[in-house]
C-alpha cells in the first residue's frame, strides 16, 4: 500500500513540475504583430512549444486571418482555440501562456485596398471569390430564411484561391451568426482529393430588399396591373426611400404620375382605384349564416376597396353601411342574433309542448 502512494506521489510531482505531455507543449501569445504576408499564421503571433515536429509544423502553418488592410485586428486566445478545433488539432493538449490576445498591425507601406495588392495576377482570386461568393449567398438564404440580393465583401489569399479551384467539389460553408449581416465570420470547406481543408473568411454582409419595379411605362391615372410589376433587388441610392416591397401593395391601385419602365415604384405615387362612384348604381351583397340576399342599391359616397360607404336602397329609401368589396359592388354582413322567447300569447311566443289529451305540460328546464 505504501509503495502504490510513493508512486502515485512520483507520478504526480513529475506531471507537475517537468510538465508532462499535456502540459509540456505551450503557445506562447506574444502582444502583437507587424503583418509581413497575406495570410496570418499562428506561427506568426505565437512562440508554440511541441514534443512532435509533425505537429509543430501544422500548428505553425495553421492560417487564421487575412492581413488587415488598414485597421488593426485583435485576436483572441478563444479564437486561436476555435480555429485549432476546426482543424482537428487539439487545443486542449496545449497550454496557452503569454497576452490574452494579440494586436495584427496592417504591412508597413501603401494599405492594401484589393486582393491585387496582395500581388496576386491573373484571374485565379476572381474566379476563387466568386465560386465563394455563391456559396455563402447559398448559405445565408437557407439559414436567414430570406431572399435578399446579398452583397459580400472580402477577401481571399493566394494559397486559398488556389485551393478553391482546384477543389473537386463545390466549397462548402459553415459559420455567421442572426441577424446574417454586418460583419460575418463563415468556415469554407473544400474537398481536395481524400483530404478535406477549411480556412476561416471575415466578411461584410449587406442585405439589398427586392422592391416592385415597373415592367413597362405607366401612364398617369392608369390602374396597374398584375403583369405591369415584379420585384427586383433595391438599388443602393433607394435605401431609405418610400419603396414598396409587396406585389398585392400595388396592384389595382393607379398611378399619380407617370412611370418609366423599369422605375421602383414609390408609395407617395400610388392611390386606391374609386370602385365604387357617388350616385352610382352598385350590386349589394347581403350576407349571414347560409343565406345570402342580392339587391340593387344606390351608393351616396365613393369608395375603394375595403371601404364603408353609405347606400340608400330604391325602394323605400332606406339608408345603409355597406362594405366595397369590388368594383361596382358591396357588402352588408348580417351576423346571428338570438331572440329570447317571451311567454307571452302573441306572436313569437314560446309554445309549450301538449300532451296528448291537450293539456299542457310543464316545460322541462
Amino acid at each position: 500500500m505504501t509503495k502504490t502512494r510513493v508512486q502515485l506521489a512520483t507520478l504526480i510531482a513529475l506531471l507537475f513540475c517537468c510538465g508532462g505531455p499535456l502540459f509540456g507543449q505551450t503557445i506562447r501569445l506574444r502582444k502583437e504583430y507587424r503583418a509581413e504576408g497575406s495570410i496570418i499564421l499562428l506561427g506568426d503571433v505565437a512562440e508554440i512549444t511541441a514534443s512532435d515536429r509533425k505537429a509543430l509544423a501544422q500548428l505553425s502553418r495553421l492560417e487564421l486571418i487575412v492581413t488587415p488592410s488598414r485597421r488593426p485586428r485583435e485576436l483572441s486566445v478563444g479564437e486561436i482555440r476555435e480555429f485549432m478545433t476546426l482543424n482537428s488539432l487539439k487545443p486542449a493538449m496545449y497550454r496557452f501562456r503569454g497576452s490574452a490576445s494579440v494586436t495584427v498591425f496592417p504591412r508597413r507601406g501603401r494599405p492594401i485596398k484589393s486582393t491585387k495588392a496582395l500581388n496576386i495576377r491573373g484571374n485565379v482570386v476572381d474566379t476563387a471569390k466568386k465560386i465563394v461568393t455563391k456559396a455563402i449567398v447559398r448559405h445565408l438564404t437557407r439559414r436567414s430564411g430570406q431572399k435578399h440580393d446579398w452583397q459580400v465583401s472580402f477577401m481571399v489569399g493566394k494559397r486559398n484561391a488556389e485551393r478553391i479551384l482546384k477543389a473537386t467539389g463545390q466549397p462548402r460553408v459553415k459559420g455567421g451568426r442572426a441577424p446574417w449581416t454586418g460583419k460575418q465570420r463563415f468556415w469554407i470547406e473544400i474537398a481536395t482529393g481524400d483530404s478535406v481543408a477549411q480556412f476561416p473568411v471575415y466578411a461584410q454582409v449587406t442585405p439589398r430588399e427586392f422592391v416592385v419595379t415597373t415592367t413597362r411605362a405607366i401612364r398617369r391615372g392608369q390602374r396597374i396591373a398584375a403583369a405591369d410589376v415584379e420585384l427586383r433587388p433595391a438599388p443602393p441610392q433607394l435605401r431609405g426611400a418610400q419603396v414598396v416591397y409587396h406585389l398585392e401593395d400595388v396592384v389595382g391601385r393607379e398611378s399619380r404620375k407617370s412611370l418609366a419602365t423599369g422605375q421602383p415604384v414609390d408609395s407617395r405615387s400610388l392611390v386606391k382605384t374609386k370602385l365604387v362612384k357617388r350616385r352610382q348604381l352598385i350590386t349589394v351583397y347581403a350576407r349571414g349564416p347560409g343565406i345570402m340576399v342580392r339587391m340593387t342599391a344606390r351608393s351616396l359616397e365613393d369608395g375603394t376597396k375595403g371601404d364603408l360607404i353609405n347606400i340608400e336602397s330604391l325602394e323605400g329609401k332606406r339608408r345603409f353601411s355597406a362594405r366595397v368589396i369590388g368594383p361596382q359592388e358591396a357588402a352588408i354582413y348580417i351576423s346571428p342574433t338570438v331572440v329570447s322567447p317571451k311567454r307571452t300569447g302573441r306572436e313569437g311566443s314560446a309554445v309549450r309542448p301538449v300532451s296528448r289529451t291537450g293539456k299542457r305540460t310543464r316545460r322541462s328546464r
